[in-house]
């Protein structure tokens, strides 16, 4: 437990501990681990196909017709596929280029989708975690109109449920590791928000460093603004449950 000072019964001023399993959660996991699974299995030249399939390809969203449909050399690469773009909005959020891309987003969701399924409920969080990722997808459209190579993974999703997480435990204390370059600092007991809002710049440095990743960037930005937004707005009435 939390000392007296931390023990207020709300949850911005208690101890923020992971819930480790969630039925809903554990199942945004498992179906995406098993669409990955289900990646690595095809053949060399139908991961490309997938990829701009599934994944949201902004040309393809305006011009409203499949990436296949686009016309140029990718047109005739992925043949006739008449996937509607539109429902690529979501099912872009279960595919991921590689096994630690996947890796980082499952224990982030794993890490934050427990305990927000807990306060907020199973439709609420089902609704911030897929309009989070919708919201991701449609600033990079907006912010990248022509882009044709597809936007994989659920880390618009994830800034969303950060997002939701600065706003409904900025107050609360967790354990973290510091961590240098070559050596494990320690344990230090830190607010939250020091954990989220450092995410954040890391994310801006790294955009910064890396210019060819910012529509990657841009997404995380979507929903992680969606999420500020929907956070207010679906959050159950009244004193939020006690973390525990």
């Amino acid at each position: 437990m939390a000392t007296s000072r931390h023990t207020r019964n709300t949850p911005t001023a208690a101890v923020l501990y992971v819930r480790l399993w969630a039925p809903l959660t554990g199942v945004l996991s498992i179906a995406t681990v098993l669409v990955f699974v289900w990646q690595t299995a095809l053949p060399p030249g139908q991961v490309l196909i997938a990829d701009q399939t599934f994944g949201l390809v902004p040309a393809a969203l305006l011009a409203g017709q499949p990436a296949s449909q686009l016309g140029g050399q990718l047109g005739g690469q992925l043949g006739g596929s008449g996937f509607p773009p539109a429902l690529a909005l979501v099912t872009h959020m279960f595919l991921h280029t590689d096994t630690w891309h996947l890796a980082g987003n499952m224990g982030f969701l794993w890490l934050l989708g427990g305990r927000l399924e807990a306060d907020l409920g199973p439709l609420r969080f089902l609704a911030l975690y897929l309009l989070c990722g919708v919201g991701a997808a449609l600033l990079v459209t907006a912010l990248k109109p022509h882009l044709a190579a597809p936007l994989l993974g659920a880390s618009g999703a994830l800034s969303g449920l950060l997002a939701a997480s600065l706003l409904l435990y900025r107050r609360a204390k967790i354990w973290a590791i510091m961590v240098w370059p070559t050596l494990v600092y320690g344990l230090v007991y830190v607010p939250a928000w020091s954990i989220f809002g450092g995410w954040i710049a890391v994310q801006m440095l790294l955009v910064l460093d890396a210019p060819a990743s910012a529509a990657a960037w841009w997404g995380q930005a979507g929903g992680f603004m969606t999420g500020m937004v929907l956070t207010p707005v679906i959050k159950r009435t009244g004193p939020p449950p006690h973390i525990r």
